[in-house]
């Protein structure tokens, strides 16, 4: 999952965890959350923060909401930045 995130195929990573060929855990999650950013992809690694986590029973940790926010960055998606570490804040995850 790493190699496809580093090889920008965002696609590929997402996939593996769809067909459960990888065990999603925060690790994976974050991985995938990184590979979307990566990918320009803001509005998927946004929603997998938010809903994706939840739906496989995992809360997302520092690195979720630091790997979206990233995300939203490259995009310019300032206000969203915002919201993330506001959610992380509420969360006791940011400082």
């Amino acid at each position: 999952m790493s190699a496809c995130t580093k090889a920008d195929e965002w696609a590929k990573a997402l996939q593996l965890m769809d067909d459960q060929k990888i065990r999603p855990n925060n690790i994976t999650m974050n991985v995938a959350i990184g590979a979307l950013g990566r990918g320009l992809v803001w509005e998927a690694a946004v929603e997998m923060v938010m809903m994706g986590m939840e739906r496989r029973r995992l809360l997302p940790d520092e690195a979720a909401y630091s790997a979206a926010a990233h995300a939203c960055a490259r995009a310019e998606q300032w206000q969203t930045v915002i919201h993330l570490f506001d959610l992380a804040s509420r969360e006791g995850l940011a400082s």
